[in-house]
């Protein structure tokens, strides 16, 4: 029976390291629907329709991928087993359009680069102190450490510059979203939004820089403190 059936597979999967939480549930609840229906095979038909009962297109396209490969092992042992289709409720992977360089961009990375030579040690832009080493992840949480900053983090940073979009910033939020590499808005919003807003994104961290490079103004009027009358 299918029942057996799963609690077999999942067993054997199991002892290979896989967990199969939310797969081991969906096997199950498809062989009790299946069994129900008078079933001791997959059949494609019924596994489509059961699929297609979960609320969203994602749970859809799980049941279906669960099924397919509890199939796939027990058509090894028995061709009349029916392996069903897993491209009916796959999600769309929306890959974001690249950015191509123009050449004045290009020549300007370049040029950089070319003064970076000048005091670079290896093939690194961004060399680490072991020779032939790119910088650590950890070089940012280790400075602090050495400067004895205790009440501050490496993703402070990253929360101090999102602050300052959001509260101190005019940029919208789709901009400084796109800056953290974030993902904006669900699969319908990212299939009309192809650009990558370079340009805005340009100009937000240089606004960003400039802030955190303001001089204070020296054009101060103290305030003394007169004697009362």
């Amino acid at each position: 029976m299918l029942t057996d059936d799963v609690e077999r597979y999942i067993a054997l999967r199991q002892t290979l390291g896989f967990q199969l939480r939310k797969p081991a549930r969906h096997l199950r609840l498809f062989a009790r629907v299946a069994t129900e229906k008078g079933e001791a095979l997959i059949r494609a038909a019924i596994a489509i329709e059961w699929a297609a009962a979960a609320p969203t297109l994602d749970a859809r396209n799980r049941r279906i991928g669960d099924v397919a490969r509890f199939a796939r092992f027990l058509r090894a042992e028995d061709s009349r087993h029916e392996v069903p289709p897993t491209g009916l409720f796959a999600t769309p992977k929306l890959r974001p359009t690249p950015y191509i360089y123009a050449p004045d961009e290009l020549a300007r990375a370049v040029s950089l680069l070319k003064q970076l030579a000048k005091v670079q040690a290896g093939d690194f832009v961004f060399p680490g102190q072991a020779r032939g080493k790119p910088l650590s992840n950890m070089a940012m949480e280790m400075m602090l450490r050495r400067l004895k900053i205790e009440n501050a983090t490496v993703h402070g940073f990253r929360s101090s510059f999102r602050d300052w979009a959001g509260n101190v910033s005019s940029f919208p939020r789709e901009v400084t979203e796109t800056a953290w590499a974030h993902v904006i808005g669900d699969n319908a919003e990212q299939a009309y939004r192809r650009s990558d807003a370079l340009e805005k994104r340009r100009k937000l961290m240089e606004a960003c820089a400039s802030y955190c490079e303001r001089k204070i103004s020296t054009n101060v009027v103290p305030i003394r403190k007169t004697k009362p009358l």
